[in-house]
């Protein structure tokens, strides 16, 4: 066998194995919450633990209507030097559920901002599910590209061979 598809071979055990812990990871459904009162024209912020690409579950419960921004290291950074607000999403909401895909791994941070005239109590539940879609195209590639690399490498030995 020749290196090309023992390299294949090696892709695609790779490709294969990501791909079953990609998906059993898809059962793991990770919950937090975040209370806090936040004053008029204030803002509040948050920074879970996230450095993920699944989709995420917002509950939110207030007493006022507030800005929920979703600021990614691009707006965290806007935000702390300029007091700019640029966020990856935003939402005006009192009460609901809202449903959004982080779209890459890194730091995010949620920022609610108060915009009303009264003292805004905030209650936020986030649930993160579903498959890590980054996760799931690498180990496709990998499959695909490996199994297609062992395939070739054993047309090209079996081509070497006839030719000897």
């Amino acid at each position: 066998m020749n290196t090309l598809a023992r390299t294949g071979i090696v892709a695609l055990m790779v490709g294969v194995s990501l791909l079953l812990v990609t998906v059993s990871s898809r059962s793991s459904i990770t919950t937090m919450t975040f209370e806090t009162t936040v004053s008029p024209g204030q803002q509040s912020t948050w920074m879970p633990q996230l450095c993920t690409s699944r989709t995420i579950r917002m509950d939110v419960y207030s007493d006022a209507e507030v800005e929920l921004c979703i600021l990614d290291q691009h707006g965290i950074d806007a935000w702390a030097g300029e007091g700019v607000i640029e966020p990856v999403y935003s939402y005006q909401i009192k009460q609901g559920t809202i449903n959004f895909q982080l779209n890459g791994r890194g730091e995010f941070t949620f920022l609610i901002n108060n915009t009303s005239d009264q003292d805004a109590s905030i209650t936020v539940g986030m649930t993160v599910y579903g498959f890590e879609s980054d996760l799931l195209a690498a180990s496709a590639v990998l499959t695909a590209l490996g199994g297609a690399a062992a395939v070739l490498g054993r047309v090209l030995n079996k081509k070497a061979e006839e030719f000897e």
